[in-house]
């Protein structure tokens, strides 16, 4: 079962929201209230997220698996996807693998591939952020200790709203997550996103760094970049009027 929060109309575009590690569908309460009238708005809890079922071995493939699972039982023929950190990864990954399912893109504070794909530092990478939860921390700790970091500094009345939202998050889901992430590498197929597309910048994002982002969007043939001030990776919930009228201008664009 996909818990799946909805808003808007389904006569205007549908636009599917995809969170990051740390979050759910709440992540984006900002958006479903605001663009209600702009799109038949959809946010995901990712399959073992939330009140979303677990598949009992998370990967990519499962994943759009269940975003195509989603848009059948709608009859949603082409989606706009908007994702954000390891979600716009999973956005990357949808578009290689089902491309005709696709409207546009939107890519906010992520990345086209992990740092590198070396086994060694693959496995030193995960051990790293697992050892906590190994030696006896919750997830809750984790998220005290990451989350003020990747908020702007102006921002960070936001933090225990984001440490909550992680700190929900089981442990084996997260551990999924992080291993997804490890094996994730779509560089070599950025020039063939043929759609409308909008990269978004927080200035300040830590995670996603913004000149990093803006060589992201050169490679892109159809992509807009966007570079938020005063943000830090959550350009959404920091700068919410600003991330909203950036999404407004994309589908108002769209055909």
């Amino acid at each position: 079962m996909l818990l799946v929060a909805e808003t808007g109309s389904r006569d205007r575009p549908p636009l599917l929201m995809l969170h990051g590690v740390g979050g759910n569908h709440q992540a984006f309460t900002p958006q479903l209230d605001a663009l209600a009238d702009d799109a038949w708005c959809l946010a995901w809890d990712m399959p073992g997220y939330g009140q979303s079922t677990a598949h009992h071995d998370m990967t990519w493939g499962s994943l759009c698996e269940a975003i195509v699972e989603l848009l059948d039982e709608r009859d949603i023929q082409q989606v706009n996807l908007l994702g954000h950190s390891l979600g716009g990864m999973l956005a990357l990954e949808f578009a290689q693998r089902y491309p005709q399912r696709l409207q546009s893109l939107i890519l906010y504070a992520t990345s086209p591939a992990f740092g590198s794909q070396d086994g060694a530092f693959q496995e030193k990478f995960l051990r790293a952020r697992l050892a906590p939860l190994e030696q006896g921390a919750t997830m809750t700790d984790i998220a005290n200790n990451i989350v003020p970091g990747m908020l702007h500094p102006e921002q960070q009345h936001l933090a225990p709203q984001l440490v909550a939202m992680m700190g929900q998050v089981t442990a084996p889901a997260y551990a999924q997550a992080l291993a997804c992430i490890t094996q994730f590498d779509q560089r070599g197929n950025l020039a063939n996103l043929n759609l409308p597309s909008t990269l978004i910048a927080g200035d300040q994002d830590p995670n996603a760094p913004a000149a990093m982002m803006a060589k992201m969007a050169s490679k892109i043939p159809q992509a807009d970049y966007i570079k938020i001030a005063t943000s830090g990776h959550f350009a959404n919930l920091e700068q919410a009027a600003a991330f909203n009228q950036t999404i407004k201008q994309h589908l108002s664009q769209l055909i």
